[in-house]
């Protein structure tokens, strides 16, 4: 079967000492929703072909920051058109950051291996799992700053055997 809720809640106030209730609720959700499905999609397809993730913006206290979409505005910017009739989330604010981010895809697009300012963003695997940190201040590779919270739903003891089962 599979852990309870109360099991996986557990984990996370365990993992998550610094968190409070809404914290806790913001984690256990969003890795449900977002970071749990991508990161097993990832790994399990890494198998087969180059795959890449990425983590746009800062991680704040309580799971705090980007919300879910908030890249999308950036991804498509185009200098030319207003952004003031999208949802706010949307709307760019930083024009240069935007146009960054925006390169960066066109680099994906157009060469399939997405290529950062300081060189090749690296593929994400089972034994190098990176993402690219997508920051206003920069863009940088970084070791998965979610793939511990992947293993708190693994059904035996986190950290187990250091990989998520897919």
């Amino acid at each position: 079967m599979g852990l309870s809720g109360a099991e996986i809640v557990g984990r996370y106030r365990q993992a998550l000492p610094g968190h409070d209730v809404i914290g806790i609720w913001r984690a256990v959700g969003g890795d449900l929703v977002f970071q749990n499905p991508t990161t097993r999609l990832g790994l399990l397809l890494s198998k087969y072909q180059p795959v890449y993730k990425y983590l746009f913006g800062g991680i704040g206290p309580d799971e705090t920051g980007a919300a879910h979409g908030a890249e999308v505005g950036c991804v498509w910017f185009n200098p030319d058109l207003p952004s003031g009739g999208l949802p706010p989330r949307f709307q760019v604010r930083d024009r240069s950051f935007a146009a960054r981010v925006h390169a960066q895809w066109v680099s994906f697009i157009q060469d399939k291996i997405p290529f950062l300012p300081r060189g090749p963003w690296a593929a994400y695997n089972a034994t190098a799992r990176q993402v690219a940190h997508i920051t206003p201040t920069g863009t940088q590779m970084r070791s998965d700053p979610f793939y511990e919270r992947c293993m708190l739903w693994e059904p035996v003891a986190p950290g187990h055997d250091g990989q998520a089962s897919i």
